[in-house]
């Protein structure tokens, strides 16, 4: 009798047990530093100039922009849960300039291809096919956004929107561009720091 009520015990509490390991399982961030980033300018005429790429640190303000743009993104897009939002983090150099970034920084999808070697005149190098329609770069004005919650010198952008409207709905991964309604530079770590470089997160499909 002992025995039976044993065995009926272990059939309960296992698959409870399995249950609860089940439950305990969040939803797995994913997070990837943008692996295309470049620095336009229209003192920089040189696309392939060695300060508009791969530094530390990159400075925005006044005519200064930042082209981003997660490479694999439409080779991951089915790893992203459509419950959950997507967002673009920026790290500050001085969390001093939080405030000002947070009132000036616009992240916009980027609407046409560009290379690493674009300039603020041309989306890459070749012929008049690849000059920016205008100066700048081509974006979505109706798109941007601001930052949100902010961890530190953290700045977190929503760009849920970006990913439905434009990688999913046009399957189109151009990226977005980081400029500043602010005359005064406002310096982001880079694609070489390990910790802070710009990065793109969500939430993987279950």
């Amino acid at each position: 009798m002992i025995q039976k009520l044993f065995f009926a015990f272990l059939i309960v509490i296992i698959p409870a047990c399995g249950m609860l390991d089940n439950m305990a399982v969040g939803p797995e961030p994913q997070s990837y530093s943008f692996n295309g980033v470049k620095l336009i300018h229209p003192s920089i005429l040189d696309g392939g100039a060695a300060n508009t790429m791969q530094q530390d640190t990159y400075s925005i303000g006044g005519q200064s922009r930042l082209l981003l743009r997660f490479e694999d993104f439409l080779a991951k897009i089915g790893n992203v849960s459509i419950n959950s939002k997507v967002y673009a983090n920026l790290t500050l150099a001085s969390v001093a300039d939080v405030v000002l970034a947070k009132t000036n920084f616009m992240l916009c999808p980027i609407t046409g291809t560009w290379m690493m070697a674009a300039t603020w005149y041309k989306a890459y190098p070749m012929g008049n096919s690849g000059t920016w329609k205008t100066p700048g770069g081509d974006f979505d004005q109706s798109g941007c956004v601001t930052a949100g919650t902010v961890t530190d010198a953290t700045l977190q952008f929503d760009v849920t929107s970006w990913v439905v409207n434009y990688v999913v709905g046009r399957n189109m991964n151009y990226g977005l561009i980081l400029y500043s309604t602010s005359s005064n530079p406002i310096v982001i770590e880079g694609d070489t720091s390990g910790a802070f470089s710009p990065r793109i997160t969500w939430v993987k499909n279950p």
